[in-house]
């Protein structure tokens, strides 16, 4: 496995800004909220600065990316969060109950790529997840140096304060305690946020639904968008009142996939049932994600370049001078600051 700093400039740059990566994935985003096209359970319009307010207040300080696309073909969690870390199709998980032998990453992780490639010790990368299978696909194997780091996903009966609802999954609250107590103590440069109640919320909704013929409501998923957009709030005036993160520190925020929308437009739960009525292929609400990046050298302004989930990965690295072998991603350059865009999307 090998790294490489890309010119001196380059390296220049990454050492004496001394970058850090808040990476936030919310699990289950349909864009229709983010529009502000969404409805509640009577009708109304529901609207994004009411779900999002937060989200919105960064949209309009940074890079909006409202063309991104999930890049595998299921259109379900633990391939697109393989996907994002890994920087490439992992072709070996297609579900989220891959055989166990196929429950890692296949290929060198965003993990590894910063840990070796900046030769960090194991507190200078964290992981902390509402949902368990995140860890395992994290690395390609454990025991080996880049893969000792912070890893934390899932519910910890002596740890956390909500009860497990799901199998593996904890409740964001308790992610979000995890953050704001170890992050400021051990100032990791990388951290990967995952929170996924409102995903788990839609599908309470369905479930419901098919089993007590009860419908739940939307009301349920919207508030939980409401509370993840409380701790992303929360988590970006924490780094800017830290002098270790304020001014050094990029926020990335995106989702791991849609939710259905065809052909009842109140067909939103799900997010992979669209294939029945499209002869197998996604629709595409499924497919349609978000990115959001702030921070330094950041540019406010809306982007309709089409990215995808691989392209994060690579982005990432190269935030942090670093080239990363095995991805198939491309950069998204207009992350990068103006001055140094042309050199860093030169290779």
């Amino acid at each position: 496995m090998a790294f490489f700093l890309f010119g001196l400039p380059t390296l220049l740059f990454a050492l004496s800004s001394d970058p850090k990566v808040v990476l936030i994935v919310i699990d289950g985003v349909r864009y229709l909220e983010l529009e502000g096209k969404a409805t509640d359970d009577e009708g109304n319009s529901v609207s994004a600065e009411s779900l999002f307010p937060n989200l919105m207040r960064l949209k309009k300080q940074g890079l909006f990316l409202p063309e991104m696309r999930i890049s595998n073909p299921a259109g379900i969690s633990l391939p697109a969060y393989s996907d994002i870390i890994a920087g490439r199709r992992q072709e070996k998980i297609v579900t989220n109950e891959p055989p166990k032998k196929d429950l890692r990453s296949h290929y060198p992780t965003l993990f590894q790529t910063i840990k070796q490639g900046l030769n960090l010790p194991s507190n200078g990368i964290a992981l902390i997840a509402s949902w368990k299978p995140i860890c395992d696909v994290a690395v390609m194997g454990k025991g080996s140096p880049e893969s000792d780091f912070y890893m934390s996903c899932g519910w910890k009966k002596e740890k956390s304060f909500k009860p497990e609802i799901f199998p593996g999954s904890r409740s964001d609250m308790d992610t979000y305690i995890e953050f704001v107590r170890e992050v400021p103590v051990w100032h990791p440069r990388f951290v990967f946020v995952h929170f996924g109640d409102a995903d788990e919320e839609a599908h309470f909704h369905q479930a419901a639904l098919d089993n007590s013929k009860v419908y739940y409501g939307i009301i349920h998923y919207h508030n939980a968008l409401r509370q993840i957009d409380y701790y992303v709030g929360r988590i970006w005036k924490l780094l800017q009142e830290d002098p270790f993160y304020r001014d050094s520190t990029t926020l990335i925020i995106t989702t791991d996939h849609g939710r259905d929308n065809i052909p009842d437009p109140k067909q939103w739960a799900d997010h992979g049932a669209c294939r029945k009525h499209r002869k197998g292929k996604l629709c595409d609400a499924c497919q349609q994600i978000f990115g959001l990046a702030v921070g330094p050298g950041v540019t406010p302004r809306v982007v309709n370049t089409r990215y995808t989930h691989i392209d994060l990965a690579p982005t990432i690295s190269r935030i942090f001078g670093l080239d990363m072998p095995s991805s198939k991603g491309k950069l998204i350059k207009e992350m990068f600051n103006p001055d140094l865009r042309a050199e860093f999307g030169a290779r």
